[in-house]
């Protein structure tokens, strides 16, 4: 009876602190479908993973521009092409995906608040996570909404991994002279688990099959592992190596099949077939030359017959060879983009200047422990993916992965700030010499929640700001959407729009390719190869294709054209053409 007892009790203690986060999950999920309410536009890279997601799924292959894949991550477009089964809307399926996981970052954000820090941390972390403008309104509109995904794995890697170091915090119970030190009662309890490291590898291994620099969490925390282990002279315990071979296993559970699919497209081993291609076109957005970057990316290669970036040339590309042939060049990139992510990362956008004080609170209020500064420091070295950005090109949704470490910070720094408050308040109400003055307890809790609540407030008000901000993108057009909803009746599935802005076909729901940076000839002798019927032409290409401004004007227009719709918004000019024999 007595052990049903303590049962009993357990699960009631395990209820009441689930109940929380149960709760702060479902705000989390009902602010982002309160964001959905809007209208939004699927553009970007977004309509790239939702095509390979319903055609993977519908048994096309993994494709949509009708040769194999192997410039996007899988696991997106897999999750939400099982999710368009269930809804037959593949921007519903990406909705329901940027809902779950966006709610679902909670949960570790919490776990590794709680870790580094205590619990209180932890609750007002995941509070914080639920409502962080950029983690809401900026992941709906960046035009991937990949974030939510891989920022879950790659928090819930990095808690496993703090799991697999608690051991290293716990200090022997000292014995009595002629006996060997006891392990402290807690340590004995929570010994080094081996589930923590197959659970770190396998987070991380979906971390990169989201995005590729997820590979980089896999490195850092086992060095990191390794590292803390051999300053704590712990390096050769029989288990550790087994448990780190674990982690690997589990990482390459989800690694190998992937890399695999890519050598069989490409012939050669790769972390990613991005990389040479990404920093070669991103050197003309670097320098603000948004032209030299269309160029790069959406010029024809060698053949005239595809584009660069789909082309089987760009699996060529050697980052390496290009930095070598012009070190100048890369570092200048590194120094621009090194400022540039700075003014990225501090700004209402991203992290709000107000919340600045909180995070030098959070982390410099109090002296730092060998274990605060361990874990500190495992928090600092988790920037190091995100940091390899600066060898390319910077943009909020780059970098957005750092975010949820400054919210434990700021998370820190708030409960600082009420601790403040509590203690002034009880000095205050304690006379000089007398009794001391004890604070009631729905007085403390109101002390404690607070400077939260007033940073949620502030948090959750600077959304419109965050939304207009994040949509004021030359490539961000609701007339996109327009456009490819007013082709939608005529235009079958099989019918191939040509466009530089995908959006508009993935609303016209038909197959799309990308229009190339080139002259008309080669432009129409594309098109011909392509199969292409219908060509969609946007007013704001003239910016960095001038050569097709008639095309616009309507001037002078070639005669395999035939102009089918044109609308002028905010004095913007869209325009779609049939191809004619």
């Amino acid at each position: 009876m007595k052990n049903a007892g303590m049962s009993d009790k357990g699960r009631s203690n395990t209820f009441i602190r689930a109940l929380p986060l149960l709760l702060i999950c479902l705000a989390a999920a009902g602010l982002r479908i309160w964001l959905l309410r809007e209208p939004r536009v699927v553009w970007g890279d977004e309509p790239f993973y939702l095509w390979l997601g319903r055609n993977w799924i519908t048994g096309q292959g993994f494709s949509f521009t009708g040769h194999a894949d192997v410039h996007h991550a899988p696991l997106f477009p897999m999750l939400s092409g099982l999710l368009y089964l269930v809804t037959g809307d593949m921007a519903r399926a990406s909705e329901v995906l940027y809902v779950l996981f966006g709610a679902l970052l909670v949960l570790p954000m919490y776990a590794i608040g709680t870790e580094v820090y205590d619990r209180r941390t932890g609750y007002v972390a995941a509070v914080l996570t639920a409502v962080f403008p950029p983690l809401t309104a900026g992941i709906l509109h960046w035009g991937t909404m990949t974030e939510a995904l891989y920022m879950f794995f790659v928090y819930s890697g990095l808690w496993a991994g703090l799991r697999t170091l608690r051991p290293l915090w716990r200090k022997a119970v000292p014995a009595q002279p002629g006996e060997a030190p006891a392990e402290d009662a807690f340590a004995a309890q929570r010994q080094d688990p081996w589930w923590a490291y197959a659970l770190a590898g396998l987070c991380f291994g979906l971390a990169y099959l989201t995005r590729p620099e997820g590979i980089g969490y896999a490195v850092v925390v086992g060095a990191f592992i390794v590292l803390l282990r051999a300053v704590r002279r712990r390096l050769w315990e029989k288990a550790l190596w087994l448990k780190l071979l674990l982690m690997v296993a589990a990482f390459a559970l989800a690694f190998v099949p992937y890399a695999y699919y890519v050598y069989l497209q490409t012939g050669a081993f790769m972390v990613s077939e991005k990389v040479g291609v990404t920093y070669l076109t991103c050197l003309g957005l670097v320098h603000g030359d948004t032209a030299a970057f269309d160029r790069a990316t959406w010029g024809l290669d060698s053949t005239g017959l595809e584009t660069f970036f789909f082309s089987p040339e760009s699996y060529d590309v050697s980052m390496l060879q290009l930095v070598l042939a012009d070190l100048r060049s890369f570092a200048l990139i590194i120094v621009t983009n090194a400022l540039d992510f700075v003014k990225t990362l501090i700004g209402w956008t991203m992290l709000p200047y107000l919340l600045l004080p909180a995070v030098f609170l959070g982390l410099f209020r109090r002296g730092w422990t060998r274990e605060r500064t361990w874990k500190e420091l495992y928090l600092v070295a988790s920037f190091l993916p995100t940091m390899a950005f600066m060898f390319f090109f910077i943009q909020e949704r780059y970098i957005v992965a750092m975010l949820p470490v400054f919210i434990l910070w700021i998370a820190a720094g708030l409960l600082e700030l009420s601790d403040w408050l509590m203690g002034t308040w009880v000095l205050l109400r304690s006379p000089a010499e007398g009794p001391y003055w004890h604070m009631p307890a729905g007085l403390r809790v109101a002390c404690e929640a607070l400077p939260v609540l007033l940073i949620v407030a502030g948090l959750l008000a600077l959304h419109p700001r965050v939304v207009a901000e994040v949509t004021n993108v030359g490539s961000v057009r609701m007339e996109h959407r327009w456009v490819g909803e007013a082709l939608h009746d005529r235009l079958t599935r099989d019918t191939v729009l040509m466009s530089r802005y995908p959006a508009i076909a993935f609303y016209a729901d038909t197959r799309w390719v990308p229009t190339p940076n080139a002259s008309w000839p080669e432009i129409l002798t594309y098109a011909r190869h392509k199969g292409v019927h219908y060509m969609a032409i946007d007013e704001r290409e003239l910016r960095y294709r001038p050569q097709l401004a008639n095309l616009v004007t309507g001037e002078q227009v070639p005669a395999e054209l035939e102009r089918v719709y044109q609308s002028t918004v905010d004095g913007e000019r869209m325009t779609v053409y049939r191809l004619v024999e």
